[in-house]
């Protein structure tokens, strides 16, 4: 089902694609799965990436 964003909050679906697309999954999920990240992803959280 497809959902209209509004444009204030586009940027974050946005933002949201763009992670999916570059590693295939939110990083910062990986810890609550207990899986060891791989080391771009363990980067991109040290670097301030999405959190929580």
């Amino acid at each position: 089902m497809y959902h209209r964003f509004p444009p204030s909050e586009l940027w974050r679906a946005r933002r949201c694609r763009d992670i999916i697309t570059h590693f295939g999954r939110f990083p910062n999920r990986q810890r609550i799965f207990n899986r060891t990240l791989p080391p771009e992803e363990s980067r991109y959280l040290n670097a301030g990436g999405v959190q929580g």
